[in-house]
């Protein structure tokens, strides 16, 4: 009887186990960025002559978790909808629940301040991270480009990573986002800051591969 009692107690830990690794499995996108180490600049270039001239100065940013009332009514009902997202929530899917499937916004895609491909595909996307409040001290715009460097923790090779961003002007969009470290990504915005989340497509495996049945000659 003892002897069943320790295995069943074995059992149901094993099982607990199980289900926390599978939770883990799952992926948690919490504290994927670290909101302690962002850093931003302005870009201004200046044609000297037949030469341009690049300067940088430093701005003011912050970066924090959403609060309950962090934006106005309607934005912060999307980004609590999309809060409940996971690693392996598809952000088209995550658009569905906010809008409704007929109803999806147009989301495009910039390159710093250059619309480089419109009505991009959100099938191809998940999240890398949450929904959070990004703070810009300045006035960033088309003229006037901001880039953010973010320290996002769970970044891999494997992986292409993307910020998808609410501008005052354009709605949802996602913008560039270059990878400059192991784990950061720089990312320039030409509008004032607001809700940001890191999301990410999957590379295609590697081209050229050796087929495993092919015979070298």
């Amino acid at each position: 009887m003892k002897a069943k009692k320790v295995m069943m107690t074995v059992l149901a830990a094993v099982s607990v186990l199980s289900m926390s690794a599978n939770v883990m499995a799952a992926g948690s996108i919490t504290n994927a960025v670290d909101t302690n180490k962002v850093t931003a600049s302005t870009v201004t270039k200046k044609i000297v002559g037949d030469k341009t001239e690049i300067a940088t100065e430093d701005v003011d940013v912050k970066l924090e978790e959403v609060e309950a009332d962090t934006f106005e009514t309607d934005i912060q009902k999307e980004v609590d909808i999309l809060n409940q997202s996971d690693a392996d929530t598809i952000v088209e899917s995550a658009f569905e629940t906010v809008f409704g499937v007929e109803n999806i916004p147009q989301v495009d895609f910039y390159e710093a301040a250059e619309l480089t491909q419109e009505n991009m595909d959100l099938s191809e996307f998940k999240f890398l991270s949450p929904v959070m409040n990004l703070i810009i001290e300045g006035e960033p715009s088309e003229e006037n480009i901001v880039e953010v460097t973010f320290t996002v923790n769970n970044l891999t090779d494997k992986i292409e990573p993307f910020m998808l961003h609410r501008c005052e002007e354009h709605g949802w969009e996602i913008l560039k986002a270059e990878k400059v470290g192991d784990n950061q990504i720089k990312v320039g915005f030409h509008s004032a800051g607001g809700p940001v989340a890191v999301i990410y497509r999957e590379l295609p495996e590697d081209v050229g591969e050796t087929e495993t049945d092919v015979v070298a000659p």
